[in-house]
């Protein structure tokens, strides 16, 4: 595929400073704090952000979920798309170019 080339090259871009911003972040991992359950804390006991929503309900669920989704687990999925691409660069295949693509539109800004 003519330009796939250059669109990993813009990808792996992407990923890198997503990469950068992840390694930025407080430390993780990131939990919902025990004395209220609507703020984030970092492993160093810091807090990263309270949650804001239409309900109590919502709020909650929106802070575990910033909760798991902490910057150990962002840098889990930038190592698994590069392997993703790395697989698709060292055998291209229909089902891998997919992969690739699904995970360019993660990374679209």
């Amino acid at each position: 595929m003519k330009g796939i080339g250059e669109t990993i090259e813009r990808l792996l871009a992407r990923i890198s400073i997503a990469e950068e911003r992840a390694t930025a972040c407080p430390p993780w991992p990131w939990r919902v704090w025990e004395e209220d359950d609507e703020v984030v804390m970092a492993a160093d006991d810091i807090q990263v952000t309270e949650a804001y929503a239409l309900s109590g309900q919502q709020t909650r669920a929106v802070a575990r979920h910033i909760a798991a989704n902490d910057p150990g687990a962002a840098l889990t999925a930038i190592a698994v798309d590069r392997l993703i691409i790395r697989l698709y660069q060292q055998a291209p295949s229909p089902e891998l170019l997919e992969a690739v693509l699904a995970v360019a539109g993660k990374y679209e800004t």
